[in-house]
């Protein structure tokens, strides 16, 4: 069996960012699919199927999606690759930032 490659979120693959195979994409489906606790095959499903999940991530309602594998080996490159920071730094560092007080004064609350 080949040897996953390390994923790397902020460059481009041969498909390019236009296909739902793209690395930023996948990351964000990653994320969708914790928040809707769904397993993989219904997650390449909803990529297919769902416009919700096309608008989201900016996909042509004609976009064939993936098939499912490609979640369990996208997981795998983020893991060889020590990346998985990546995926989730981000998103975290904006929740936090969105949950600290802007200024000491009153609350607009």
């Amino acid at each position: 069996m080949p040897r996953a490659q390390p994923v790397r979120l902020g460059q481009s693959s041969d498909t390019a960012d236009t296909s739902a195979e793209a690395p930023r994409r996948l990351a964000l489906v990653t994320i969708m699919q914790y928040t809707e606790g769904l397993p993989d095959r219904q997650v390449a499903d909803a990529v297919r199927s769902r416009i919700d999940w096309k608008y989201a991530l900016n996909l042509e309602l004609t976009d064939p999606g993936f098939d499912h594998t490609v979640l369990s080996e996208f997981r795998t490159r983020l893991l060889t690759g020590s990346a998985e920071h990546l995926l989730l730094d981000p998103p975290a560092a904006r929740l936090s930032r969105a949950q600290t007080p802007q200024g000491s004064g009153p609350s607009a609350y």
